[in-house]
């Protein structure tokens, strides 16, 4: 079924029935968000997790909003469609599937990409934090000009600006643009 909940500084939320969770406004979840199954619509409201975040299975429905994950307990990314995402601490994160951010994307901490899950940067992307990428691609596209500090196993670039230091482990694909150094380091160690 679904069930609407009004807009609140959760301290726990959970969404483990095969039911859709809707938010009727702005929420935060102040300690723990455990989601393992059916569907969270946030119906283009904003939503903050300040601390865990557990994600198993089910489809997240961002909508035209910012969601932000902030706190300083290590955090699962949730797959989705996002119009802005925001990492706004310095502590671990975790992509846990396919990702796109078609507006802005902030990253204060370490996003780790560990499985060979897509993160598609198709807005602006600002520099700050690192991208820790053991498999999976990771996409710049064209307006996402600022290419984020890390280690990449395959990154796309339309061209940009590296924000410090880059290394790809897997493959380098420049579609277009120039990539710009900026006086940082870019270390290949696979094909191009």
């Amino acid at each position: 079924g679904i069930q609407t909940i009004d807009g609140f500084a959760y301290y726990n939320l959970k969404q483990t029935g095969s039911g859709t969770i809707l938010l009727n406004d702005v929420s935060s979840v102040t300690n723990a968000f455990t989601f393992n199954s059916g569907t969270v619509d946030c119906q283009n409201r904003d939503l903050t997790f300040s601390g865990t975040v557990t994600y198993t299975a089910g489809t997240f429905l961002p909508g035209n909003n910012t969601v932000t994950y902030g706190g300083t307990l290590a955090q699962d990314i949730i797959p989705a469609n996002y119009l802005t995402l925001t990492i706004s601490n310095t502590g671990t994160h975790t992509l846990d599937g396919n990702t796109t951010v078609s507006g802005a994307f902030s990253n204060a901490g370490t996003l780790n990409i560990n499985s060979a899950y897509n993160l598609s940067l198709n807005g602006t992307s600002a520099c700050g934090g690192t991208i820790n990428a053991t498999a999976g691609t990771v996409t710049y596209a064209a307006s996402a000009t600022n290419i984020i500090t890390g280690t990449y196993f395959n990154l796309i670039s339309n061209g940009g600006t590296m924000c410090g230091d880059v290394t790809v482990n897997g493959t380098l694909t420049l579609t277009s643009g120039a990539l710009v150094l900026n006086d940082h380091v870019l270390t290949l160690n696979g094909a191009i």
